[in-house]
């Protein structure tokens, strides 16, 4: 109980259901390991069969666990749910650096996008716009399908043939033109050929019919892929000499991120259950050579 009185008081009472349940998780984590019943009544001002009432369905989702002398603690797949938040919220943190590069060297917006962990939808977690006038929005935050779009494809081509066909199955028409959503023989062939290039180009599929997007992805120690790094820019400013720059760029920058997430020299490609030992296709060994390949400024031998 002292540590339980050195926390902060409730200064109102919680009343919803979801007050009642974000002030039990709070007690949790600002004071003892375990709590009894009576405490969390009393530290709440609510009544004890309430507070029981709450616990119960905790307990049967793992959310929360029975311990000795009938109290209670944190279970461990509420910890498994907040160490997948902390690890994702690290990326970005890892990745930023990573954006702003791309961002300063092509002029263009440039966009993070994770995959969720159902590995059918992706979400747009982090950008930085274009300083030019012409830019096109983007919503952050916002769970969307990978199937239309340089970002989502880059990322999809890297799943397993089951991700896929789930991706399929759960995607919607393209948002710009209402183009059906591509059969399973013909999208294979695409992302065939986005695995050998080492990043997708896609005209006019999201953003806007006149939206030109290249984007490459990123891998973690696993092998796995995580999410891809992308450039969107309107078509008069991406002749095809500038998509090759951008595609060197982006490649680049997401071959530096697999390495700051523990991928070195060669990944496992952890496709379909079959995972086995594989090297960068040559294609993208050939656009990341750091004999052929332009490489970030450095002052005082730091990356920027």
């Amino acid at each position: 109980m002292d540590e339980l009185a050195d926390t902060i008081p409730y200064s109102v009472k919680p009343t919803s259901y979801v007050e009642r349940l974000v002030g039990i998780f709070r007690l949790f984590s600002e004071g003892s390991e375990t709590l009894g019943i009576k405490e969390i009544s009393e530290r709440l001002a609510l009544p004890a069969s309430s507070v029981h009432r709450i616990l119960e369905p905790l307990v049967r989702l793992g959310l929360a666990e029975r311990a000795p002398q009938r109290r209670y603690r944190i279970g461990m797949e509420l910890f498994r749910i907040a160490a997948r938040i902390e690890n994702r919220f690290e990326l970005i943190t890892i990745a930023k650096p990573l954006v702003a590069e791309i961002a300063v060297e092509s002029k263009e917006t440039c966009i993070l996008g994770l995959l969720t962990p159902s590995r059918s939808r992706i979400v747009l977690s982090y950008k930085i716009d274009t300083p030019l006038s012409h830019r096109f929005k983007f919503d952050l935050l916002t769970n969307i399908t990978p199937v239309w779009g340089s970002l989502g494809r880059s990322i999809l081509a890297w799943l397993s043939p089951a991700d896929v066909r789930r991706a399929l199955a759960d995607a919607e028409p393209s948002p710009v033109a209402g183009e059906s959503v591509p059969d399973w023989n013909s999208f294979q062939s695409d992302l065939k050929h986005i695995r050998e290039r080492g990043v997708a180009i896609s005209h006019g599929q999201r953003a806007a019919p006149n939206a030109v997007g290249v984007s490459a992805a990123f891998f973690d120690a696993s092998g796995q892929v995580r999410g891809g790094l992308g450039v969107v820019a309107p078509d008069f400013r991406m002749s095809p000499a500038r998509i090759a720059t951008i595609e060197t760029l982006v490649k680049l920058h997401a071959r530096h991120l697999s390495h700051l997430l523990g991928q070195y020299g060669g990944r496992l490609f952890g496709m379909a259950g079959h995972p086995k030992a594989a090297v960068m296709p040559s294609s993208i060994d050939y656009a990341l050579d750091e004999q052929t390949t332009p490489r970030p400024k450095r002052e005082n031998g730091q990356r920027r």
